[in-house]
């Protein structure tokens, strides 16, 4: 096999629908131009979505966003923004990444560490064609318990996915092969260097693959937590997006910026509600607003879109 061929292998997935490097999904077959297109030109790269649903997932990745990794005292600087990246700890986010892959290695699980524009993935490629979504999810999730992390994605998201959904899509690395502004590619596993050629990016997601029954060993170790009942659902948004000032406003009015997350935007909102003194039924309240206009979780119909959105604005109020 060619490298492009090689590549569709590693990150293989859902074959109906793929996802663009702006956001969004298109609706038509995986094929295998797509990810030639992926790694060879320009603007064409493109997110696969793991989850098969009932025939389970392809692989497993955590996300350690950055904006969850603030340099100390930057904050307060009239000027921070979360999205961009010479405002993020990348030491303390590189550090959480090896930490995931030693957690994982207890075991016997590989990983692999990407660093991305703005954080890193955690990857595990099962040997196997698929494994049960929710072995690969819990699996991750343990890990991440193990160093003390609470992480805004873990993906696969869903453990079992609701008729007719696509669950979410990660974007891949080595778009254009190599990207000159160093935003996408794996660390090497022994010296944590950059990995810029991409027959040996190939050679490592071929080689640290994991035994499903290793998977399912680390996934014993995690059980999903009792559902939230702190919000209270019912509190209606309008008067209470009408307290909104200034920075919070402006984002619930205008959405994430071209290019964000959804989901760090709604954590973002959320904070911010929190420094505006809102109540956490008040902040669950606007996050859930911006969610429906938005449509990250709810247009969806996630069966967990509440639970999720409940735990954003949890956080937010946690510390």
């Amino acid at each position: 096999m060619n490298h492009s061929e090689r590549f569709a292998q590693v990150f293989r997935g859902r074959t109906d629908a793929y996802g663009t490097w702006r956001g969004g999904a298109v609706h038509e077959p995986v094929t295998a131009d797509l990810y030639v297109n992926h790694l060879t030109v320009p603007d064409s790269g493109i997110g696969i979505y793991p989850h098969r649903g009932i025939d389970g997932v392809t692989w497993g990745c955590i996300d350690i966003d950055g904006g969850d990794f603030p340099k100390e005292g930057v904050r307060d600087d009239e000027h921070y923004d979360r999205k961009q990246p010479e405002w993020h700890d990348w030491e303390a986010m590189e550090r959480l990444a090896h930490n995931l892959v030693k957690a994982l290695g207890l075991k016997n699980v590989p990983s692999v560490v990407e660093k991305t524009r703005n954080g890193f993935h955690v990857w595990v490629f099962p040997k196997a064609d698929t494994v049960p979504a929710q072995t690969m999810r819990r699996a991750l999730m343990a890990a991440c318990k193990v160093c003390k992390y609470d992480p805004n994605e873990v993906n696969p998201k869903q453990e079992v996915l609701a008729e007719g959904k696509l669950g979410n899509y990660v974007r891949l690395p080595y778009n254009e092969g190599w990207d000159e502004r160093g935003e996408r590619f794996f660390l090497d596993p022994s010296t944590r260097n950059a990995v810029t050629n991409i027959e040996k990016a190939l050679w490592i997601a071929e080689t640290y693959q994991a035994d499903t029954s290793n998977i399912e060993a680390i996934a014993k170790m995690w059980t999903p937590p009792r559902q939230r009942s702190q919000v209270d659902t019912s509190v209606a948004a309008p008067g209470i997006v009408a307290k909104l000032r200034g920075l919070p406003r402006t984002i619930w009015d205008e959405g994430p910026l071209p290019g964000s997350d959804r989901s760090s935007t709604l954590a973002h909102l959320a904070h911010l509600c929190r420094e505006q003194n809102l109540t956490l039924q008040e902040a669950y309240s606007v996050v859930c607003s911006a969610d429906l206009r938005w449509g990250k979780f709810q247009p969806e119909g996630r069966d967990d879109a509440f639970e999720q959105l409940t735990a954003i604005a949890e956080r937010a109020y946690a510390s």
